[in-house]
């Protein structure tokens, strides 16, 4: 069996499964594929259900001499998101911080950062744009206040340190709670 005849077995299957038929699914996409050996071919295949949370599926498949060897299916939900880095955040799921006070980042699912306030393009405008890069402390803003090892205070200098890289020496976040003499009340 060549790639394309495997290709297309791996997608009819995921196309047929429960999990697609039972939402008005959609961006089904083909993530990756790959040549495993001779006539063994692996792909993974992702897709959104048309839910209000924005929840989908990945089908990892691997097809063996014209048949469908093994499927492992993931739902795509925050405990997924959140095994991953930021830097690795797979399709499905966006980076975004835990709280809008929090200067930490995690890979999490979209519909928990669109309530926080934070929607899918936040990181690549607030952090990856502005040259931030993704070294977050676990600890809280307030928290980097007081050590000042890992962020310099410039709270009372009149300017609202809103967006901030997060590498040692870097600006502390300030916002309306932490500062309110540069952020206003």
């Amino acid at each position: 069996m060549n790639l394309e005849d495997a290709r297309q077995l791996a997608a009819d299957s995921v196309l047929k499964s429960e999990a697609y038929t039972q939402y008005d699914s959609y961006g089904f996409s083909e993530d990756y594929s790959r040549n495993l050996s001779t006539g063994s071919y692996e792909f993974k295949f992702s897709f959104k259900t048309n839910d209000t949370n924005t929840k989908g599926y990945i089908f990892k498949l691997i097809v063996n001499d014209s048949k469908i060897a093994d499927t492992k299916i993931v739902q795509i939900d925050d405990t997924y998101c959140k095994s991953y880095e930021p830097d690795s955040c797979p399709q499905g799921c966006i980076v975004c911080p835990p709280c809008p006070e929090c200067s930490s980042i995690q890979c999490r699912e979209e519909s928990i950062c669109v309530q926080a306030g934070f929607d899918a393009g936040w990181y690549n405008f607030s952090v990856v744009k502005a040259g931030h890069g993704t070294q977050c402390p676990a600890s809280s803003i307030q928290d980097r206040f007081k050590s000042d090892t890992t962020c310099a205070n410039k709270c009372g200098d009149g300017i609202c340190d809103d967006t901030v890289c997060q590498d040692a020496g870097c600006t502390c976040e300030e916002n309306k709670t932490n500062c309110p003499e540069d952020c206003g009340r």
